[in-house]
């Protein structure tokens, strides 16, 4: 299809789960150095808003809350390529060295 402007070695496009999930991992990370940071400057004093601790507090929860969903989107994102794997090259390679082995 070069004539198309296409090239026939492009892979093919990511499937609509990796790219929630990636996204959801992005957005998760995104918001844990955010959250993060604002406890770190609530906490050392940095921001001072009359003594209120609570914000450093619940930044602190945020930031927790968002590290868990880009945790639990790598996990899914990485469980599901492993099945895929094992389900698809690593079966071909282990019948492949299984048939090897029978030909001895």
């Amino acid at each position: 299809d070069e004539k198309n402007g296409r090239n026939s070695n492009l892979a093919p496009p990511p499937s609509l789960w990796n790219v929630c999930l990636g996204t959801a991992k992005l957005v998760g990370l995104a918001g844990f150095w955010a959250a993060d940071n604002v406890s770190y400057l609530y906490s050392s004093g940095f921001w001072l808003d009359g003594g209120k601790r609570w914000r450093a507090r619940d930044a602190t929860v945020v930031a927790a809350r968002c590290y868990f969903l880009a945790a639990m989107s790598g996990l899914l994102l990485n469980l599901k390529e492993f099945v895929k794997f094992r389900n698809g090259p690593l079966r071909e390679a282990l019948l492949v060295v299984d048939d090897d082995d029978d030909d001895d």
